[in-house]
């Protein structure tokens, strides 16, 4: 970056600054022009999600703009518009280990009715039948748990693609009805095991 944008260029942040760099030219946009910073808080990706984090919180004390935190469950959620009646969404972890919270829309907005849990995919097969279930699986060459998974009757998609645009849809109809907040940085979402 450019002592003008507000953060100086080093080898630890090319990779990454570069690629911000790219896409505030690409969008025209300078950074003292954005009103706040969302991201993904997980769960996901460890690795992934504090890397995330490290560059939102960076990114929001040097222009001291706030960060709105999404759940990863709750960005899948918000791909489903039209479904009345209360649903689980499920992101695999592991093998047959899922995070799972149960949502619904209550007068158009979405509320997520259940905390994020890690459960076992044989502890689901009871209410699997009795719920609309969304399912984000993600695939592996050699997926060997991919036969768990069959018969799971899955929701039809509104919105069939996350991406940045619905995270930030996501994030706005979170502060419009008062559900996310701003905060001045971000911490990532962990969910462990009840043991």
């Amino acid at each position: 970056f450019q002592a003008e944008d507000g953060i100086r260029d080093s080898v630890a942040s090319r990779g990454l600054g570069d690629v911000y760099k790219r896409q505030m030219v690409h969008a025209g946009i300078k950074p003292n022009a954005i009103d706040n910073f969302v991201i993904n808080q997980g769960p996901g990706s460890y690795t992934g999600v504090r890397i995330g984090m490290s560059l939102i919180n960076t990114l929001a004390q040097v222009f001291q703009k706030p960060v709105i935190q999404v759940n990863s469950l709750r960005l899948l959620a918000s791909q489903v518009c039209s479904e009345k009646e209360p649903f689980l969404v499920m992101l695999n972890c592991t093998r047959e280990e899922l995070f799972v919270a149960e949502f619904q829309y209550q007068q158009e907005i979405l509320k997520q009715l259940s905390p994020i849990t890690l459960k076992h995919l044989k502890e689901l097969k009871d209410d699997l039948p009795s719920k609309p279930i969304l399912l984000h699986r993600i695939q592996r060459t050699n997926d060997r748990w991919a036969s768990s998974f069959e018969g799971i009757n899955c929701m039809k998609l509104d919105r069939p693609e996350v991406d940045a645009v619905l995270l930030d849809l996501a994030a706005m109809e979170g502060i419009r009805h008062q559900i996310l907040e701003c905060t001045p940085s971000a911490q990532p979402l962990y969910i462990k095991r009840d043991v």
